[in-house]
């Protein structure tokens, strides 16, 4: 039962232009129930892709992501972001923007790697294949 189930999350994941067979199969196993998650910061937070906060008083700080969490699936989701700058126009526009930012090329992967997975997280709790933002937003 699990692993048609399976089979069926990975073919909605592959949808996304730039995620793969590997890469589906190890969101679909990380986030094989989606509606355990209440938000996408909660997402972000067990894969690890938040920064980590440092305080004590009047002092906050952010520091570099926290690295909690499955280190499989954040490889797999870096890796992901940068062969979905080739092959999906929405995180090439969203990493150029990052950059504009001020973020570093690196950076700026680390967080379209959190919005993947943000997005992957939704098509799993919606049930719907990838629909390109700008055709979404156009239309």
């Amino acid at each position: 039962m699990r692993s048609r189930r399976v089979t069926v999350v990975c073919h909605l994941l592959e949808s996304v232009p730039g995620i793969g067979t590997r890469t589906a199969e190890v969101i679909a196993t990380h986030l094989f129930d989606p509606h355990r998650f209440t938000s996408a910061a909660e997402v972000s937070a067990y894969a690890g892709l938040v920064p980590r906060q440092y305080q004590s008083g009047e002092t906050d700080r952010r520091g570099r992501i926290t690295r909690r969490g499955p280190k499989v699936l954040r490889a797999a989701l870096v890796e992901c972001a940068w062969c979905s700058l080739r092959y999906n126009r929405w995180a090439r526009d969203t990493w150029l923007r990052l950059q504009a930012n001020g973020l570093s090329k690196k950076k700026a992967v680390v967080a379209l790697s959190r919005k993947i997975l943000v997005r992957s997280w939704a098509i799993l709790r919606t049930g719907r294949p990838w629909q390109n933002p700008a055709a979404v937003a156009a239309g």
